[in-house]
């Protein structure tokens, strides 16, 4: 048995160029095929997590209007003309507004329907956007 281990490491004709080559491409094209799922786990966590917190901003705006319905002066200082306005609350890349649409105020029972878009990035299409729609009403009264 020793012999044959002998002779097995003993032939000294050692690695062709060929083989290093192919070696080098094969552990490249791992690697890079590595970094590339890499890449976009990262990407894909930081658009999860930028989402998350345009939720966060939406669902505040959506309470705040809540709270803020409850007032009977509160309906008269809707503006109902399908535009656009900036939230109350803003953060750092991310910009939220709001419009009012579907406006009915007149009589006893009122009611807005309401869009808030919260997107980050330079404009609505650039990077994510997250969009809630409630339609409120002053059935408490």
């Amino acid at each position: 048995m020793n012999q044959k281990l002998k002779k097995f490491f003993s032939d000294n004709q050692g690695i062709s160029l060929v083989e290093i080559v192919f070696v080098i491409l094969l552990s490249f094209l791992l690697l890079s095929g590595l970094a590339a799922a890499v890449v976009f786990m990262i990407s894909a966590a930081q658009f999860s997590r930028n989402k998350s917190f345009a939720t966060q901003i939406a669902k505040k705006q959506m309470e705040l209007f809540k709270y803020q319905k409850q007032r009977s002066d509160w309906w008269n200082g809707i503006v109902c003309n399908n535009v656009f306005k900036s939230c109350a609350e803003t953060k750092p890349n991310f910009t939220c507004q709001y419009k009012f649409s579907n406006c009915n105020l007149g009589g006893e029972k009122k009611s807005v329907e309401i869009n808030i878009v919260v997107y980050w990035g330079a404009t609505k299409e650039s990077k994510g956007t997250v969009e809630l729609n409630s339609v409120l009403t002053n059935w408490e009264q």
